[in-house]
């Protein structure tokens, strides 16, 4: 699995890199060992002689000399001043300016920001419950509730555990964070939906030969976005979606599909439609107005390489658009809560995490023309929080404002995510405040 480095260990030689030089290191770097300054020991070399320096005598006899002279003027002085004291004047009493206020505190992560994160988690169980074992165990798909006040797996908890039994992943939360929705990791597979307080469980697709991936709420909460395929099903190999196989008899067809949650009625966006086992769908996202998703296809060369397009569809009039980006697989795309902008992820984690070898991830922004690209990070699996801050992955979950600024640690003494004894978390979604 490509690992980021870590960005939260620290040594004496980051101790001296932040003496000599604190502005130039890549930012989650920077942003980490900030966060954690205090916890870096200080040096402050004191040399101080074991004797002192041999002084020269007539140094000496002059400086005598010179206290004597000044001892003389002392007794004149006060011989002169009269013997009543001069009267006690008291400092005048300071009162604080109006709307002064205490000094700020320093922020050192984002663990009061409060609500939770759920978060997509492959392999063992992070709380250690299922070590010892010589196997990270990439087929065990769950998702595990995290308070941004510990962010450790010993107090991460599991959202329905062993329902259903085919695992969960690529899941969504609605708008008002009552209700989730994922795929299950069977062939074929099939979507789900649940409150997020766990009750409710019940399977969303339909008995037909096809599989339903990667569902995603409307704005209302009242609708789910998928992708529909016919004839293959994605190939996994350690945990990762590495294209789509033939099932060998069928043809091989795909779309974008919109269902009523509460009717279960079914609009194809033939628009999104493609046929053969490469270019398919992948991630649908709504914009906040429910007038367009956003989604990406994933490729493969004849050397087995992916690449990738970003693509808008616009719903009412069932019409896509290429959104223009210079990355060679991008993903994971989601919608700015003003709609201005969509955040995606070079070489996205939901579909990839786990293939070795690939470059550096990257976390960019576009407007929704195509146009001023922003990379802001490098990380990957990125969604918009509540507020319009972004959370993203980087070995443990980072907090950036919308222009990457201000990155911090979500939690600065949380566990790192990517052990792999203990499972990996890639794809983050804040729940509730802020």
């Amino acid at each position: 699995m490509s690992r980021i480095p870590a960005s939260h260990d620290f040594d004496q030689r980051i101790a001296d890199w932040l003496e000599d030089d604190s502005d130039h290191s890549p930012p989650e770097v920077l942003g980490t060992i900030l966060a954690a300054f205090p916890s870096i020991p200080q040096r402050r070399v004191v040399r101080l002689p074991w004797r002192l320096p041999p002084v020269n005598r007539f140094v000496l006899i002059a400086a005598a000399v010179g206290l004597l002279a000044l001892a003389g003027v002392g007794l004149l002085t006060v011989g002169a001043r009269p013997s009543t004291p001069p009267p006690t004047i008291a400092p005048p009493a300071v009162s604080p300016s109006p709307g002064a206020s205490p000094a700020p505190t320093i922020q050192l992560d984002y663990s009061t920001l409060g609500g939770r994160i759920l978060v997509e988690h492959l392999g063992n169980a992070p709380d250690g419950s299922e070590l010892p074992t010589t196997d990270y165990h990439p087929e065990r798909r769950r998702l595990y509730f995290m308070d941004p006040a510990t962010m450790t797996g010993a107090t991460a908890e599991e959202f329905l555990p062993g329902q259903p039994a085919t695992g969960k992943l690529d899941a969504d939360v609605s708008a008002d964070g009552l209700q989730v929705t994922f795929m299950d990791t069977g062939n074929p597979a099939r979507a789900w939906i649940a409150n997020s307080d766990g009750t409710g469980l019940r399977q969303l697709s339909g008995d037909c030969t096809c599989s339903e991936l990667d569902p995603a709420f409307d704005p209302s909460g009242t609708k789910i976005a998928f992708v529909h395929l016919e004839g293959a099903f994605r190939n996994s190999q350690n945990g990762a979606n590495l294209g789509v196989q033939w099932d060998g008899t069928s043809r091989v067809t795909s779309w974008i599909g919109i269902r009523d949650i509460a009717t279960g009625e079914v609009t194809i966006l033939e628009s999104t439609s493609a046929d053969g086992a490469d270019g398919l769908p992948y991630q649908p996202a709504w914009s906040p107005d429910g007038a367009s998703i956003v989604f990406n296809r994933i490729l493969w060369d004849t050397d087995g390489l992916p690449t990738g397009t970003l693509h808008v569809v616009d719903v009412p009039a069932d019409s896509v658009r290429d959104i223009d980006v210079p990355d060679r697989v991008p993903g994971d795309a989601d919608w700015a809560p003003d709609g201005t902008r969509i955040l995606y992820t070079g070489y996205p984690w939901s579909a990839m995490g786990s293939i070795g070898d690939l470059p550096q991830p990257v976390i960019a922004t576009v407007g929704v023309d195509g146009s001023d690209r922003q990379q802001l990070a490098d990380g990957a699996g990125a969604s918009y929080t509540p507020d319009g801050r972004i959370v993203y992955m980087a070995n443990v979950f980072f907090v950036m404002n919308a222009d990457g600024t201000a990155k911090k640690p979500v939690n600065r003494d949380g566990d790192d995510l990517s052990e792999l004894a203990v499972g990996f978390a890639y794809i983050p979604h804040w729940v509730g405040e802020p």
